[in-house]
């Protein structure tokens, strides 16, 4: 029996990396990532005005609201370094954190690809090769979406199940669900390997303490983010939505939204899942509120970060120049 392979996923993505690479797409790539996030912003100004004048948030909850996001999106771009590093390719953490943040602003771009074409772009200065760019890629989108699911799965059996209609084979679904990501995520690493049928052969791939680290410090990020999103809630004075809920309903609409990849950045489909789920504890209007305005906390939150890396590269540009080990 011929073992499976993800050679042709990793083969189209270097095939997009090479197109991507080219300068003219660098400069396309910047300036669509302006136009579309200014539009992103713009087509949620009313929402958010709406807000402000209306309903009247708790400032406060809104302010750890986007405390809470900025962490998250720092936790998601050295859960990359990590990553790369797990690959066998450790270099400079401010400058590989810089290029992967200017790239995560091109998800708001419809097309998927745009994203991850904007990250081998932005490594081309670091000697990493196009493969292991694609595989870092795969990866990482499995990592993440995989805890994504653990979380949903242990969040609903704590608390979603209270909300949404249960069973005793549904209940079972889920718990089989949950272990079967688990040990996913702990065999990845073998799994991965074997998968890639030793595509690189670098020394330092294997060292799996990058990889456990990946793993910790983005799970706690969903965990992170999950708060914000409850917070986002709160300032919104609805009051019967308690933490865990929220854990469950932000978890799950990320985990289902993560596998609409055509769709950017999971737009109307996580909005319809939250509604869905919590359609008995909160009108829907506040509930595709929160939604929405759990995506501007992380909008400001990731071009903030940006800025302060583009500040803090010109205040001391050696520390963002990459090096070799």
């Amino acid at each position: 029996m011929k073992k499976p392979s993800v050679k042709p996923i990793v083969s189209k993505l270097n095939n997009i990396i090479i197109f991507f690479r080219k300068p003219i797409i660098k400069v396309l790539i910047s300036f669509l990532i302006i136009v579309f996030v200014l539009i992103y912003f713009v087509s949620n100004y009313h929402e958010l005005a709406y807000v402000v004048r209306e309903i009247k948030p708790n400032y406060l909850f809104v302010f750890l609201a986007l405390f809470f996001s900025f962490i998250t999106v720092c936790i998601g771009t050295f859960t990359w370094w990590f990553i790369l590093s797990w690959l066998g390719y450790r270099r400079n953490v401010l400058a590989i954190v810089k290029g992967y943040a200017l790239a995560g602003l091109a998800k708001y771009i419809p097309g998927f690809v745009w994203q991850y074409a904007g990250r081998s772009y932005y490594l081309i200065d670091h000697k990493i090769p196009m493969k292991t760019i694609g595989l870092a890629i795969v990866l990482e989108f499995l990592m993440v979406t995989a805890l994504g699911g653990i979380l949903s799965s242990a969040s609903y059996l704590i608390a979603g199940y209270k909300i949404i209609e249960s069973s005793s084979m549904i209940n079972l679904l889920i718990i089989t669900l949950m272990i079967a990501l688990i040990m996913f995520v702990l065999f990845l690493p073998k799994i991965f390997i074997s998968l890639t049928n030793k595509q690189t052969n670098q020394k330092n791939r294997l060292d799996n303490q990058f990889y456990w680290v990946a793993v910790i410090i983005n799970f706690t990020g969903w965990i992170i983010l999950s708060l914000a999103y409850s917070l986002i809630i709160a300032s919104l004075r609805v009051e019967n939505i308690s933490f865990p809920i929220a854990l469950f309903l932000h978890s799950t609409n990320f985990f289902i939204g993560n596998l609409f990849l055509p769709i950017p950045n999971g737009l109307v489909v996580r909005e319809a899942i939250i509604v869905f789920l919590a359609k008995d504890l909160a009108n829907e209007y506040s509930l595709i509120l929160s939604s929405l305005l759990l995506r501007m906390a992380i909008l400001f939150s990731e071009i903030l970060l940006v800025v302060t890396l583009h500040i803090f590269s010109m205040m001391f540009p050696g520390n963002t120049q990459s090096s070799f080990e």
